[in-house]
């Protein structure tokens, strides 16, 4: 076993993202902060395996999207002109743009669990790709979409959010969406992102593997750990996975683990 908690514990500093949250209390001790820590075994992972897909089937027809096993698409949007954009073959989940050119396509499935792992393979076609997840909650009714955090991988690097704290804090949102965000609205939201280089290519095949155990979220890519991240939104519950894919990509062997 291995402990991978360290960012904050050894710094002894508080997470930015935690300032706001006056009612919170950090306890510092000889050996860091008294908080949660993970430990995973060897495969970075942690939990029960509770869903998996190698997305290994034919479709009933070719017009539309029809991913199966649970999952769904939000190819109802009028950028997709209404045409087909995943396709399973080669024993893999491929995306292509309706139109050839530009496309975000959710593949959305529910899911129910607070701490836990998600990993899979993905390739990227182009440069200017990306493939990530979006995780949601739909008890958040105040929230714009229930979004709580999303990890997003492209050329180079990954791009880890805490959502529900930072962009989508309900009174955040608000302001930005009537143009009156302030200094400290995008001090905040700055705060609770995080971008890092990662050995991420175009064309070959990598594994993204994801974390979350209380405010810690932790995001491997090939077995080598490239984020660790302590923001309050990670510990929210976790009601509706989506696959992101911005462009072209592909996706295979996805697996959910859940902690008891």
């Amino acid at each position: 076993m291995k402990c991978l908690l360290r960012a904050a514990a050894r710094r002894h500093e508080t997470p930015a993202c935690l300032l706001k949250m006056t009612i919170s209390v950090v306890v510092v001790s000889a050996i860091g902060y008294d908080v949660p820590y993970l430990c995973a075994d060897d495969t970075n992972r942690v939990g029960r395996l509770e869903f998996q897909d190698d997305f290994d089937r034919n479709e009933t027809q070719e017009e539309s999207d029809e991913v199966g096993n649970g999952w769904e698409t939000n190819n109802d949007k009028p950028w997709s002109l209404g045409k087909k954009q995943a396709d399973l073959r080669d024993g893999a989940l491929h995306v292509t743009p309706s139109n050839g050119k530009e496309s975000k396509l959710l593949v959305i499935r529910s899911c129910d669990f607070r701490d836990g792992s998600i990993e899979f393979r993905f390739r990227l076609k182009n440069d200017d790709d990306e493939i990530g997840i979006v995780i949601a909650d739909r008890n958040l009714k105040d929230v714009h979409a229930g979004h709580v955090m999303s990890v997003r991988a492209q050329k180079g690097k990954l791009l880890v959010s805490d959502m529900l704290s930072g962009a989508f804090d309900p009174e955040v949102w608000k302001r930005k969406k009537a143009k009156q965000q302030t200094e400290a609205d995008q001090k905040q939201v700055a705060a609770c992102r995080k971008m890092v280089k990662a050995n991420i290519g175009v064309g070959s095949w990598h594994k993204l593997t994801v974390t979350t155990h209380g405010k810690q979220l932790l995001a491997h890519v090939d077995d080598k750990e490239v984020v660790d991240f302590l923001s309050p939104g990670f510990e929210n519950q976790k009601t509706i996975l989506r696959l992101s894919v911005k462009r072209f990509g592909a996706i295979d062997d996805f697996k959910l683990y859940v902690a008891d």
